[in-house]
């Protein structure tokens, strides 16, 4: 009998490689990425849109899509994973990359200024989808500016009552929600 090594045969490992060796380098499909995050971490900015709204402090939340593998519909503040072809680019800042794909996927909409970075969670997080290791950004928006459909502001003092809430995300808001305070209130 063939010796397996974490749920692997010799064979199945080779048949992987030998699949995975096709990759031209372009975007990877959605379920291929979902089972990679899975196993190995996965570098991922999230861009934390906050606001100072009758003396509360709101954070802007968008939905998840419908058929999202790991969280279907959920809520939760824009973020992406870095991608190869990120690092390719012409300003040579690989994060650009997440943040065009925020503004033009995500929140449909411009950022103001370039993100802030805020700080990294250390030594990561796992979330539904695996291990990550997470750049957190302050983003700024015009707050006028019609939002996605699905789109809101919440108080972030009550994020942990809202049911279709990604909740792993809430370190990251509030690493925010205190560079904010520190610098803009």
């Amino acid at each position: 009998m063939e010796e397996m090594i974490s749920g692997f045969t010799k064979d199945d490992v080779e048949e992987v490689v030998r699949i995975l060796k096709k990759w031209d380098g372009g975007k990877i499909p959605t379920e291929l990425f979902t089972v990679l995050a899975g196993m190995l971490p996965i570098p991922v900015l999230e861009t934390v849109i906050l606001r100072q709204h009758k003396n509360m402090t709101q954070v802007l939340l968008i939905p998840r899509p419908k058929d999202d593998i790991v969280w279907p519909g959920m809520i939760h503040s824009p973020g992406g994973a870095l991608r190869r072809a990120d690092y390719f680019r012409e300003d040579k800042n690989p994060n650009n990359g997440v943040f065009e794909r925020i503004e033009k996927q995500e929140i449909g909409m411009r950022f103001i200024t370039a993100p802030e970075l805020v700080g990294v969670i250390v030594p990561g997080r796992i979330s539904a989808r695996g291990p990550e290791m997470c750049q957190i950004f302050l983003g700024k928006i015009d707050e006028n500016t019609k939002l996605p459909e699905g789109a809101g502001w919440y108080d972030v003092e009550e994020l942990n009552k809202i049911p279709n809430f990604i909740q792993h995300q809430i370190p990251a808001i509030n690493m925010a929600l205190g560079f904010f305070k520190e610098k803009y209130l």
